[in-house]
């Protein structure tokens, strides 16, 4: 098992003891990193919801209807009929008060970070 391995097993075997969101890569913490990636993905949604040919939403519920506590789903559908989305602290609902509320994401099935990436790109 290499460090790596190591430091997610210790992670993993102690969650409610370790805090993640203050572990640094000596510039940044997660927290941090989490945090800028938030606000720059809603300021990025706020400008596609004023083009004619995206549709920007929000909710609570992925589409079989499950929810992660704490957190909602930013989405964009492009022209393409593909989607970008990100899951976002709940702390950041109104600041997403220019996207449609739906009761459940379209998103059909599995939906990969490499997802979000590949259509991040289109744009």
């Amino acid at each position: 098992m290499d460090l790596i391995e190591k430091i997610n097993k210790e992670i993993k075997e102690n969650k409610h003891e370790i805090d993640t969101d203050l572990i640094s890569d000596t510039w940044h913490t997660f927290k941090e990193l989490y945090n800028h990636r938030s606000i720059l993905y809603i300021k990025l949604c706020k400008e596609l919801s004023m083009k004619k040919d995206f549709w920007v939403f929000k909710t609570k519920k992925h589409d079989d209807e499950s929810i992660m506590e704490g957190y909602f789903i930013l989405g964009v559908k492009l022209p393409d009929n593909s989607y970008i989305s990100y899951h976002m602290n709940i702390e950041n609902w109104t600041l997403c008060d220019f996207a449609q509320e739906i009761e459940k994401s379209p998103i059909k099935g599995k939906y990969t970070s490499n997802d979000a990436l590949t259509n991040l790109l289109k744009l």
